[in-house]
């Protein structure tokens, strides 16, 4: 049975993630910056990358040990992540990368910024084009929309990202069913 591998980057990733996990039985990857939001999480399959290593840009030589053990007989990878932040925007496409040249089957969930997010939403941009340049599978999600659901309905914010996060998870779900 093929192997299948859901990699949370970040806070969203994370949330994402596991939602993810819920519907396709994959096993789960926590990958941050944040020591305290990983220690929050239950498991053992983790990854701690410093905010030193992103702004250098040598991740690869730093874990590239680590991620190799992680797409050991990994045939199918879902990177969940929210761009627009250091974490997501920076770890994904090389996530992606790996696995596309190990011959990974890859698709990527992710949410893109608050429009009230100017700085963010110019990263996150960035951030997408260099993953649409990878020719992988993007599953988007605009939290935009969710402050217009926000606004137009009594739904809270919370209530809206896990919304959101259904959305992601239902759609690369079935595309990976699919494949």
């Amino acid at each position: 049975m093929d192997k299948l591998l859901v990699i949370g980057v970040g806070g969203a990733g994370w949330a994402i993630a596991q939602q993810v996990q819920v519907l396709t039985g994959g096993q789960l990857l926590a990958l941050n910056t944040d020591h305290e939001a990983l220690a929050a999480i239950p498991m053992a399959n983790q990854l701690q990358v410093s905010g030193q290593i992103l702004a250098e840009g040598n991740l690869l030589e730093k874990f590239g040990r680590e991620l190799d053990n992680s797409f050991a007989d990994v045939h199918q990878l879902i990177v969940t992540v929210g761009l627009g932040g250091m974490t997501g925007t920076n770890i994904a496409p090389l996530l992606v990368k790996i696995a596309v040249t190990k011959g990974i089957d890859v698709c990527v969930a992710a949410t893109l910024p608050f429009a009230f997010e100017g700085s963010r939403q110019a990263m996150a941009s960035k951030g997408l084009d260099v993953l649409k340049k990878m020719g992988v599978p993007i599953f988007i999600y605009d939290n935009a929309s969710i402050e217009q659901q926000e606004a137009a309905t009594s739904i809270s914010l919370l209530a809206a990202f896990k919304a959101g996060g259904k959305f992601l998870a239902s759609n690369v779900s079935a595309y990976m069913r699919r494949n």
